[in-house]
């Protein structure tokens, strides 16, 4: 992966969201973090898994998008809803390269 590049994605409540936090996925040449945003207490959740720990990348498909669950070695997971099945399988691409 080139590490001058930042892959971002962000869910929509369109594809299944989640309604009050938005999740966005961002990828860079070094580890991958979910950021999950809090509309009312202006706070945000954040998890960074380096992508050298990454076992599995799962896409569950929908009727109206795709959810992602990304596993790492330590058992330390993260479950993001809400995407485009084309971006969740360009995550999965990126994380699997």
């Amino acid at each position: 992966m080139n590490l001058a590049y930042s892959h971002i994605f962000h869910s929509s409540t369109l594809w299944g969201g989640h309604l009050f936090t938005g999740d966005t996925i961002e990828i860079n040449g070094m580890n991958i973090t979910l950021k999950r945003n809090h509309i009312f207490l202006k706070e945000f959740y954040s998890i960074s898994i380096p992508l050298t720990n990454i076992v599995n990348v799962k896409v569950i498909k929908h009727r109206s998008g795709a959810d992602i669950l990304v596993e790492s070695q330590s058992q330390n997971f993260f479950f993001s809803k809400g995407y485009r099945y084309t971006a969740a399988c360009r995550i999965k691409q990126l994380l699997l390269q």
